[in-house]
């Protein structure tokens, strides 16, 4: 992803601000890749490390790491409101993934 790209991702998700229903922010933590598609990025991946991607395989790989990196800024923006709305609610915070 370009870096103009992400910037203007992060100006619209603003992953910083917790102006998020609960509920909407727990549908948000849903969305993820499906078991096929980590599959493909990990053939992917592989290729790439090998020095073996095509034009095509390559374009392919930058569009999942697009898609990778705006549900970073959305699962980012989702905890954030889980964790302060649960804090102020008396209900224990969600922990913070060690992986995204």
């Amino acid at each position: 992803i370009s870096l103009k790209h992400a910037e203007i991702w992060e100006r619209i998700i603003e992953p910083k601000n917790a102006n998020l229903a609960r509920s909407r922010a727990k549908t948000i933590l849903d969305m993820t890749f499906r078991p096929p598609d980590v599959a493909r990025i990990n053939t992917l991946a592989r290729r790439s490390n090998n020095g073996k991607l095509t034009p095509s395989q390559r374009a392919e790989l930058e569009e999942y790491i697009q898609i990778g990196h705006v549900l970073t800024l959305l699962h980012s923006k989702a905890r954030l409101v889980l964790n302060e709305r649960g804090t102020a609610s008396g209900r224990r915070p969600l922990r913070r993934s060690k992986a995204l």
